[in-house]
């Protein structure tokens, strides 16, 4: 693949992490502060110990759909290189970007929404690593090089949207500020560009087809 075709497909990325950013400019718009935002989701939730046990299952369980299509796409294309390939990028993007994560929760070791404002650096606490949103980067990790692989405008938005709701249940929670939402934001942009950066850095055999991405520069 050479000239336009190396360029990163930005507009999938965009695409993809844009309902997470509107959802968190949207509730700073409205609450001005992390914390009246926090006030306001504890007193919405107390009473509502139902919804709250749903929002707590999506926020467990919810990647595990990400990691189907996954899957997916890997027992369904096993037997070429170009989607072992696409695998494998991802596993290894998704590790790096996870294992930094880590790092940075204990590194920085900011205090849980439901704790008194503060910092416990070097920690590895689980009160103290509310920053960055793991589950956010685990989501979009998931989401970005989905959005790209498959090529379409829609289908990134889709992921995007998804990958917000679970964003969403960390702040519904009361587990991450929105600042923490917007850290993993970072993170998964980092896995999205860098399971590319590998993916497009390993020469594919030409009998392989390309995905509608690679093949089609119209849908850029």
């Amino acid at each position: 693949m050479t000239g336009a075709r190396q360029h990163y497909p930005w507009v999938f990325h965009l695409l993809c992490i844009a309902p997470t950013f509107v959802m968190v400019v949207g509730f700073w718009l409205v609450f001005n502060t992390e914390t009246s935002l926090e006030s306001h989701f504890q007193a919405f939730r107390d009473p509502r110990r139902d919804l709250t046990r749903v929002i707590e299952f999506v926020t467990d369980h919810g990647a595990v759909l990400f990691y189907a299509i996954y899957v997916n796409i890997l027992l369904s294309g096993l037997k070429q290189a170009r989607t072992r390939r696409f695998f494998i990028c991802f596993l290894v993007a998704f590790a790096v970007t996870l294992i930094t994560v880590f790092i940075f929760k204990g590194v920085v070791g900011r205090a849980r929404p439901f704790l008194d404002p503060g910092f416990d650096h070097w920690s590895w606490g689980d009160d103290y690593d509310s920053f960055p949103s793991g589950h956010t980067t685990e989501a979009l990790s998931c989401a970005l090089p989905l959005a790209w692989w498959f090529g379409r405008r829609r289908l990134a938005l889709l992921f995007g949207v998804y990958a917000a709701l679970i964003a969403f249940t960390r702040i519904y929670l009361g587990v991450h500020f929105m600042t923490d939402i917007l850290g993993g934001v970072a993170m998964a942009s980092f896995a999205g560009y860098f399971s590319w950066w590998l993916f497009t850095r390993v020469p594919a055999p030409r009998t392989v087809n390309q995905s509608r991405y690679i093949a089609d520069d119209s849908v850029l």
